[in-house]
């Protein structure tokens, strides 16, 4: 199991802890508000806003990492798979969202 999360990276599970507070809070800000109509969802949009600064942040590291690693000539694999997560989180959750509507 240890060795499952160091081939992981702590990077890549650091992003996908801190995405499943950011759903958290948004859940949180939509529960905690006393907007009604049109306002509603301002906690959604917050969650979306603060995840994509996250995703951003998280692909443009893991970016630089990848190339420095190729220059030199380490393995990437976490890097890679640090690019590759935040596209994964965004077909799982359409992928949920999809069999959630299909009910």
């Amino acid at each position: 199991m240890l060795a499952a999360l160091k081939a992981f990276g702590r990077r890549n599970l650091a992003y996908l802890v801190l995405t499943g507070l950011i759903v958290l809070f948004a859940i949180w800000l939509e529960s905690t508000s006393k907007a009604q109509g049109p306002d509603r969802g301002a906690g959604t949009m917050v969650g979306m806003a603060l995840w994509f600064i996250a995703s951003l942040a998280s692909v443009g590291v893991n970016g630089v990492l990848f190339f420095v690693g190729l220059s030199n000539k380490r393995p990437v694999m976490k890097e890679v798979i640090g690019v590759a997560l935040p596209f994964a989180v965004v077909l799982v959750v359409l992928s949920l969202e999809s069999i959630a509507m299909d009910q």
